[in-house]
């Protein structure tokens, strides 16, 4: 009696990436939305990456369908909440994103939540404000934000307004000034610092 053993073979079929847009920094935590994947094909997460394989064999296994599409979640609740992810398909799990397997290595830029930046600017001894002041952030393509002054003298705010990696960091100009290089905290809606005004 001869008994002939098959080989299988796993082979890596897609690679995920959920980047945040701003700082370029890979998303994590991450967890694959439970799916009726086919047999032989698994979806797991490794570190910050979605590793999607598919296992064969020469044992004259027909060929199985292949996935076209993988529902991605994060798990960080609050970070989901300051990120602008599409709007999910009925069918679709909270704070995911549906990814198209279209080639073997997928980044998906993830575009943060409106977010402002709040300066506050005091005088050279640390005390009193600054008032009357021109403040804005200048990125590194040249264009600027503008934080107005608000009711409360001396404390700058710009708009809830989406930050590009152009200003991650970019310039606070005071007066148009170079003070120092500043970033919004991409992990809270309202990033709010001190500065002693140099000018």
């Amino acid at each position: 009696m001869t008994i002939t053993l098959g080989t299988t073979t796993t082979e890596l079929r897609h690679r995920i990436r959920l980047v945040h847009a701003t700082t370029g920094q890979p998303i994590a935590p991450l967890a694959v939305a439970p799916a009726p994947l086919a047999l032989g094909w698994v979806a797991r997460v490794v570190g910050p990456d979605v590793i999607v394989t598919a296992t064969t064999s020469d044992a004259g296994s027909a060929a199985r369908p292949a996935p076209t599409t993988l529902d991605v979640v994060v798990l960080d609740g609050a970070l989901a909440d300051l990120l602008a992810l599409p709007a999910p398909a009925a069918d679709q799990p909270p704070n995911s994103i549906r990814v198209a397997l279209g080639a073997p290595e997928i980044e998906v830029p993830v575009t943060p939540a409106p977010m402002a930046l709040t300066v506050v600017l005091t005088g050279q001894g640390g005390t009193a404000p600054s008032t009357g002041r021109t403040v804005a952030v200048r990125g590194t393509s040249g264009t600027t934000i503008a934080l107005p002054e608000t009711a409360t003298p001396g404390t700058y705010r710009s708009t809830a307004r989406t930050w590009t990696a152009d200003h991650h960091p970019g310039d606070l100009r005071v007066d148009g000034q170079s003070v120092r290089k500043v970033a919004v905290d991409v992990t809270r809606a309202d990033t709010r610092i001190h500065v002693v005004d140099p000018t």
